[in-house]
């Protein structure tokens, strides 16, 4: 091969190219009225099943609601499913702040604190004189710190 058949066979497959270039650039013109239906079906075909998708829902729903307010012992059956919910709720919440509480306030005392705080009978039954003497004499609070060493 010459230089020169290289170019006529470098120009031939360069038309063949255009050619075909210039054949899908047709056919694309002359399908975009086609694409552009189908698109314009097909988003058509989406708007309808969603309008009608809604609907039944909204059917549904209806349907169930008169069904609930026309039969009297479903509303007192609904009534009385919300009050159990809304007081088990309210239950929960604040039984466990309360036993929260509770084991802080054991949880929280000093064991010595405890023990020296309380009357119990054990003691009474051990010392009946001195448990006596302390039930008539009540609590002073002036007396309080009497005997601490500071």
């Amino acid at each position: 091969y010459t230089q020169s058949t290289e170019a006529v066979v470098s120009t031939q497959s360069t038309g063949r190219i255009e050619a075909k270039m210039r054949g899908q650039a047709k056919v694309e013109r002359d399908n975009h009225d086609l694409n552009k239906e189908k698109i314009k079906l097909e988003s058509s075909e989406r708007r309808k099943t969603i309008l009608e998708a809604v609907s039944s829902v909204g059917n549904m729903i209806g349907t169930g609601i008169d069904a609930l307010i026309s039969n009297k012992e479903k509303i007192y059956g609904a009534a009385t499913t919300v009050f159990f919910i809304a007081g088990g709720y309210y239950v929960a919440k604040h039984g466990t702040v309360m036993s929260a509480r509770f084991l802080e306030a054991r949880l929280g005392k000093p064991t010595l604190v405890r023990e020296t705080s309380r009357a119990n009978y054990k003691d009474t039954l051990r010392h009946p004189i001195a448990a006596a003497v302390r039930k008539w004499q009540g609590r002073n609070d002036a007396d309080a710190l009497k005997g601490v060493v500071t």
